[in-house]
């Protein structure tokens, strides 16, 4: 993507590599139909994969719903639920297992290929959107060590301490900052992501409902109209 918004700047002879984060996210704010063209071409990318791949999430992708949202600052991100073929129960030993084998919170050897990508991809850092609404940081970061994955009874005090994600996935101690994903996935993608396991229709829904009714910031429309002028 930086080359492609290097050659709309007209500065085509410039190594993407050589440019900092200030300079891309200036680039991201000026180009956003790049930026939009170049995201839409990836998800579609991945999407024609995972139709055909039974290896990833430990089955067949039989349906699929997204949403994609623009940050304050331009940059597009996806939200998605993945219906997985035959999945057992997460309610079964076998279903458990079947998360731990496709999901992960840990911070691989330095020697794994995987290393560097969850290391600059998937370490929550602080900012101030964590506690936009509270005092502490509303992603539950640093999350505490879980020694097994569980799910989680939605009546229960966890339910609500995390977030309202149904499923708690394990956790060493010194992983708390880092942000569930799929090691498979990650490394197709190279980039940030969070994996959440669903367990009933009613989290589902939760899910799909808070996102379709989710407005855009209030200062994007001023942007689209910028842009399009």
């Amino acid at each position: 993507m930086k080359r492609g918004l290097l050659v709309s700047e007209g500065k085509q002879h410039i190594d993407p590599d050589d440019i900092d984060i200030q300079e891309t996210q200036r680039l991201i704010e000026m180009y956003p139909v790049v930026v939009s063209r170049h995201f839409m071409v990836r998800v579609n990318a991945l999407m024609q994969f995972l139709k055909t791949d039974t290896e990833i999430f430990g089955g067949k992708v039989k349906d699929h719903w997204w949403r994609i949202e623009f940050q304050n600052r331009g940059s597009p991100h996806l939200h998605m639920v993945v219906w997985i073929e035959d999945h057992p129960s997460v309610a079964t030993p076998e279903g458990i297992a079947r998360i731990d084998s496709v999901c992960s919170t840990a911070i691989p050897p330095e020697t794994s290929e995987l290393y560097e990508l969850v290391k600059n991809c998937q370490i929550h850092r602080h900012t101030s959107t964590c506690t936009k609404n509270n005092s502490v940081c509303r992603f539950n970061f640093p999350r505490s060590e879980c020694l097994e994955t569980h799910v989680i009874d939605p009546s229960s005090n966890e339910f609500i301490y995390n977030g309202g994600r149904i499923c708690v996935l394990k956790r060493k101690s010194e992983d708390g900052w880092v942000n569930n994903y799929s090691p498979a996935l990650l490394k197709m993608w190279k980039a940030n992501m969070d994996i959440q396991p669903c367990s009933t229709n009613e989290s589902i829904a939760y899910y799909i409902a808070k996102y379709v009714s989710k407005s855009e910031p209030t200062n994007l429309d001023g942007e689209v109209s910028r842009v399009i002028q």
